[in-house]
């Protein structure tokens, strides 16, 4: 399910950019955007959830900078 999202997020992006996009259009178009980008986001918790259960979840441990994060 994450392959077919990895291709239409960045087009569905790249098509958005075009200034000669009917309005109507480009709304429908945002829409199925915010969309996809939602759906792969309850896929990616799907994914986490699944690797705690089975003890597959890894921590990286590192150093970072707070204040240049937020």
């Amino acid at each position: 399910m994450r392959t077919p999202l990895n291709s239409i997020i960045p087009v569905l992006t790249m098509i958005l950019k075009d200034d000669k996009l009917d309005p109507h259009v480009a709304g429908l178009l945002k829409i199925v955007l915010n969309s996809a980008i939602h759906l792969s986001n309850v896929i990616e918790d799907a994914l986490d959830l699944s690797r705690l259960e089975n003890n597959k979840f890894t921590l990286n441990k590192g150093m970072f900078d707070v204040r240049s994060i937020i």
